[in-house]
């Protein structure tokens, strides 16, 4: 894993931590193991669907992806525990800097 990757992780979680928030998941991490296992098995429904494009769109728009190479990161992002260690650095980059997020 090369450091540009984990600047896409970073940004993935950072849209997926702003899309838990209005979910009815307890935990990010419960968000992000049911992420998994509905892009493993699809059909997504119509809310994971709108989700997974939002992050898709951000990549884009960040680092100019298409939707396949976007694909690859998300389910990348999911598949494994890199939740967990970006969760971290999302949540304390919030709280030190609430208005990063604007």
């Amino acid at each position: 894993m090369t450091k540009f990757d984990n600047y896409v992780y970073l940004t993935i979680c950072e849209v997926s931590f702003e899309l838990f928030k209005k979910t009815n998941f307890a935990t990010y991490v419960n968000y992000c193991r049911t992420m998994s296992k509905s892009l493993e098995t699809p059909p997504l429904d119509k809310r994971e669907m709108g989700e997974v494009m939002m992050i898709v769109l951000e990549l884009g728009l960040i680092y100019n992806f298409d939707t396949d190479t976007s694909v690859k990161y998300i389910k990348e992002f999911f598949a494994s525990d890199r939740c967990l260690d970006f969760e971290k650095c999302v949540y304390l980059t919030k709280k030190s800097f609430p208005f990063s997020f604007n």
